[in-house]
């Protein structure tokens, strides 16, 4: 595939960006494991920040985090590379300070810092620069820490003032020839994608969203509007793929009024895979309390020598005060669990909120809207736009009119962009992500198509499913029964 679906307006469709290519950020080569070090090059495809507005080209075949995290010193640190096997690790960070720096007090700060840090450290090269069209710094050293000799090159960008973009590479002190051409070819690839228009744009937005968040909260309208059942069709370059159920409902967590969510979809791909999501979200009426559950089966049927198998990975998150409190599954079908606690401004927004912005929001009003939101990719927080489109649209939708209002869906206005389409009760009706289109449909047409396939695979993964592991999937064949909600 070579679209990717927003996470940001259905957070249960996780299943889908597994499959579509990230047209967002085609990291390179961003697995877990990498392939031996092949010579040593630029990567092919830019990483793109949308949430920071930058992009770079890093080395070729690295391991690629992407998160945001405060270091001791209070920078923030946007982004990891790494090459395990040569040794290789390069950070990106937006480091802020308290006074204003020119480039030669920029130099003399980063070298007293730096010699603070590692007093055996030996500056090769202070160096000022233009890079992305503004001025920057280098500095090279060599750096003995852990009985080995390390070569330390750093780059601050001037941002806005007071903000530099700061790109650190650490290389075995033995592969400095290599490393220095490619880190000026890494930094001269580095980019700044976001205007100063475009930021103040943003900021309006975000003071525009959480605004809209303090209403909801205040008023308790989080759950005027529900929609009791919906199905969306999965259709792949115009090929009907799978679907979706979705389902909202009032519920009380903890003696907790809110509104619970429960996201269903099936993907049946071209080469026999299966993927099975499920993401049951809670949310409270006051907003302040939050969790969620994710469910991520791949089942593959067996094929010549290959036997079938079954992946499973899990995430989980609680919202305790200003902190996200997420699990993950370390590996598929690992029982381990990965913690990571997230701090949360005020402008974070939960996942259920994203689902009934439609109803939430003032339709016939235009406006662009900013929140900030996790990101299960990521590991961390994104910048997510949601902009309502001023006019109406009419849709045909299997042989139905539909007049919809279009909400466009981002990260940070950075392409790609998805197009959502609501009808007058702020229902789905059309979804549109590259080559991924979602269409509003009814039991009776899905059932046909489907009920078989998800019979079929639901015994084939309780075959899989180990002794004394995880118990397997309820059935959820579409429009059962059987699947209990709690109210």
């Amino acid at each position: 595939m070579n679209g990717t679906m927003s996470l940001g307006t259905i957070p249960g469709l996780v299943l889908l960006a597994a499959v579509a290519a990230n047209a967002q950020a085609p990291t390179p080569n961003a697995s877990s494991q990498p392939a031996a070090p092949a010579p040593v090059a630029l990567a092919d495809q830019p990483y793109v920040d949308a949430s920071f507005g930058f992009s770079i080209r890093p080395f070729r075949d690295c391991t690629v985090v992407r998160h945001k995290r405060m270091d001791s010193e209070g920078d923030v640190e946007l982004a990891q590379f790494s090459q395990p096997q040569r040794g290789w690790i390069m950070t990106i960070r937006l480091a802020r300070t308290s006074r204003t720096f020119n480039p030669d007090d920029l130099l003399a700060g980063l070298a007293e810092k730096l010699t603070a840090q590692y007093p055996e450290m030996k500056i090769l090269a202070r160096d000022k620069l233009r890079l992305a069209g503004r001025d920057a710094v280098r500095l090279a050293a060599t750096v003995p820490l852990g009985g080995t000799l390390w070569f330390r090159q750093q780059t601050a960008i001037f941002y806005r003032q007071n903000e530099f973009f700061v790109i650190v590479l650490n290389v075995p002190a033995a592969d400095r020839g290599i490393a220095e051409k490619l880190f000026a070819d890494m930094t001269r690839s580095f980019e700044i994608i976001r205007s100063e228009m475009t930021q103040e744009l943003l900021q309006q937005a975000l003071t525009r969203g959480t605004e809209l968040l303090r209403s909801i909260a205040r008023e308790r309208k989080l759950g005027g509007r529900l929609v009791q059942e919906h199905y969306l069709r999965i259709l792949v370059d115009g090929k009907d793929s799978g679907y979706l159920w979705l389902r909202e409902m009032r519920l009380a967590v903890d003696r907790r009024d809110g509104v619970g969510l429960r996201q269903e979809g099936w993907l049946f791909e071209a080469d026999g895979n299966v993927r099975r999501q499920l993401t049951e979200m809670f949310l409270s009426d006051d907003m302040t309390a939050e969790r969620w559950n994710t469910t991520v089966d791949v089942i593959s049927p067996a094929r010549g020598a290959n036997p079938a198998r079954r992946l499973t990975t899990r995430e989980q998150g609680v919202r305790d005060g200003d902190k996200l409190l997420v699990a993950f599954s370390k590996s598929p079908n690992s029982a381990e669990m990965s913690d990571k606690v997230v701090e949360i401004p005020e402008s974070y927004a939960p996942g259920a909120v994203f689902t009934l912005f439609p109803r939430i929001a003032d339709l016939g009003r235009p406006a662009l809207y900013a929140f900030v939101s996790f990101n299960s990719e990521r590991q961390g927080l994104v910048l997510r736009t949601l902009r309502i489109v001023e006019g109406r649209q009419n849709l045909a939708i299997d042989a139905r009119r539909i007049s919809a209002t279009r909400i466009e869906d981002s990260e940070g206005l950075i392409p790609p962009v998805s197009e959502i389409y609501v009808d007058d009760a702020g229902r789905l009706v059309r979804i549109v992500a590259g080559n991924i289109e979602m269409l509003a449909t009814t039991l009776e047409r899905i059932r046909p198509l489907y009920a078989d396939k998800v019979a079929a695979t639901e015994q084939l993964a309780r075959q899989l499913a180990k002794p004394g592991g995880a118990p397997a999937a309820r059935k959820t064949t579409p429009g059962g029964k059987n699947d209990k909600v709690a109210k």
